[in-house]
């Protein structure tokens, strides 16, 4: 799998397009109340932030099934793959600590989920945007995938963004498949045997999913 520090996305290399941040970031930091009362925030990355968000993705590479790289990526990989747009992750809300009370799960500044958000091709059609996201093992079946999902849709559409496009979202990665139908993604193909995957029993098939972003409000309100 071979990376150059363009953005690469399919057959195209992507130059960076200056966008105007002032919109998505007044929107954050998002916050999210988790059953127990914890609270988790969304953020923009930082670099504190990207070594564990590259082990996340690392991992989710080994086991296969989400991500199409066959192979970890390094740090020089990882930066020119993820970090090549617009980079958020959930960690534990600043002020955690504030209420004693709650049993707190998670550390301080622990990465719990992150997604990208990047143009899915050049030029013309940049204004299609794409997203890859990561949910670290411990902290699934709490809603944060949803939380993240929600929020992509807005920061996307603050960042000037008018669609959104997944390329591949291969069928045995139902939680995936699930969450996209539920949020109103449309299906606007299938790619027949997309991955290889032998763990899985061989070829596997992917979808194709789109969201008019249109269909919301620029700067609307933070995401419930």
């Amino acid at each position: 799998f071979f990376l150059i520090h363009s953005l690469l996305v399919m057959a195209y290399v992507i130059e960076k397009k200056e966008r105007d941040l002032f919109p998505m970031r007044k929107m954050l930091p998002i916050l999210y109340e988790l059953e127990s009362g914890e609270v988790l925030q969304l953020v923009e990355a930082r670099g504190e932030h990207w070594e564990q968000m590259r082990i996340l993705l690392n991992k989710e590479i080994a086991t296969g099934g989400s991500y199409p790289q066959e192979n970890t990526l390094d740090h020089s990989q990882f930066h020119a793959y993820y970090l090549s747009g617009n980079t958020f992750c959930v960690i534990p809300a600043e002020d955690a600590d504030a209420n004693p009370t709650i049993e707190k799960t998670f550390t301080a500044n622990e990465v719990l989920g992150c997604f990208y958000i990047k143009p899915n091709f050049p030029g013309h059609c940049s204004h299609i945007c794409n997203g890859g996201f990561l949910t670290k093992e411990s902290a699934r079946k709490r809603g944060i995938g949803r939380f993240m999902a929600l929020s992509y849709l807005e920061l996307a559409r603050a960042l000037g963004y008018r669609a959104s496009m997944f390329n591949l979202v291969f069928v045995t990665n139902t939680a995936s498949v699930n969450l996209w139908r539920s949020l109103g993604f449309k299906e606007i193909g299938v790619i027949p045997n997309a991955g290889y995957y032998p763990e899985k029993g061989g070829y596997i098939d992917a979808i194709q999913f789109y969201y008019d972003l249109t269909s919301i409000e620029k700067c609307a309100n933070k995401p419930e």
